[in-house]
């Protein structure tokens, strides 16, 4: 019991780092002899060590070897630090397939990352890999909203805008609450020759761009490039079209 108590009672232990060798008799542990372990049909499971950091082998065959170190604190603080060397993965696993795994430079989730306000109630932001570099916000039918914040004192007040499907429609929109402000939306085209264009029924009818070479600004009428002005345009579907 005085060894629990010295462990799990104690003040925070300082962040030593990871010292190799500094275990005594166990290579690699962040300091401190091992003063209990718990073993079972003779290969250590658990231990701790004298500075208070529960010891967890990292899975090879001889129990000596432990690379996975969680120091405890007290209370109110529940960090949980990982110490490992060599490029150690740290991987959870349901039902034999990896779900989420750590290094020291990366974390990575199988798939997706779901967001839930409680849990056990289902997530209802859902972050996805639809394929190599392409990032998804996703969730079935339910139309999803992406937001990015000038300001967010509260959910009361603050300045943001919306990227957001509604009602049929995809919107690019700027919204304010309380004391933030509601901002402009800048959207910057660029521009191409007319030659660059890609093809106006590729892009589909209601695209929008800019040209640098328009030889006229007629509005509607079919944009020719060789000129000198620059010029928006959009596309019927067939055509790019000056206005």
């Amino acid at each position: 019991m005085s060894v629990f108590r010295g462990v799990l009672g104690a003040p925070q232990p300082s962040f030593p780092g990871e010292q190799n060798g500094a275990g005594i008799g166990v290579p690699g542990t962040p300091g401190g002899r091992i003063v209990w372990r718990l073993t079972v049909s003779g290969r250590t499971v658990r231990a701790y060590n004298e500075n208070g950091y529960l010891v967890i082998p990292a899975g090879r065959p001889n129990e000596g070897s432990f690379g996975n170190v969680w120091p405890l604190y007290q209370h109110t603080d529940y960090r949980v630090d990982f110490f490992t060397g060599g490029g150690i993965q740290h991987q959870f696993r349901v039902n034999g397939v990896g779900v989420w795994q750590f290094t020291s430079s990366e974390t990575a989730f199988l798939n997706s990352l779901n967001i839930t306000p409680v849990i056990g109630n289902g997530s209802d932001v859902r972050l996805w890999r639809d394929a190599a570099n392409i990032l998804a916000l996703r969730n079935g039918t339910n139309a999803q909203t992406f937001r990015v914040y000038e300001t967010h004192t509260n959910a009361s007040n603050g300045s943001w805008v919306n990227l957001r499907a509604a009602s049929g429609r995809f919107e690019l929109v700027a919204q304010a609450n309380g004391t933030g402000v509601r901002r402009p939306v800048l959207v910057d085209h660029g521009t191409v020759t007319v030659s660059a264009l890609p093809s106006a029924a590729t892009v589909g009818a209601g695209a929008r761009m800019c040209v640098s070479d328009a030889t006229a600004r007629t509005f509607g009428d079919v944009v020719a490039g060789g000129g000198s002005m620059a010029c928006p345009v959009f596309s019927d579907g067939t055509n790019w079209r000056m206005g």
